[in-house]
């Protein structure tokens, strides 16, 4: 589950701009994949995204990879952030 220190705003991703956190892609919350879907976000300029993962596999990060895995190659060339690194309990 995406969470941020964004002062409580509230935050709206799709599977694409997901799979581009995860992937490592978008680094900064006001990347402008993410600021288009939040139009009224506010965060200093160049915020880091921070990304944490389990080490072990769960079937949380297994639903997760599968969701992203699916919902990219539907998507096809609307989603330049295909989901690359697998799906089950492990991320690749």
């Amino acid at each position: 589950i995406p969470t941020a220190d964004l002062g409580g705003q509230p935050l709206d991703l799709d599977a694409c701009t997901l799979a581009g956190i995860f992937n490592g892609n978008y680094t900064t919350w006001d990347n402008p994949a993410i600021t288009t879907l939040n139009p009224s976000l506010t965060v200093p300029a160049g915020t880091p995204i921070k990304v944490f993962h389990r080490i072990k596999g769960s079937s949380s990060t297994s639903g997760v990879t599968q969701y992203l895995e699916q919902r990219t190659s539907a998507a096809g060339d609307s989603c330049p952030q295909l989901w690359s690194r697998g799906s089950g309990s492990k991320i690749n």
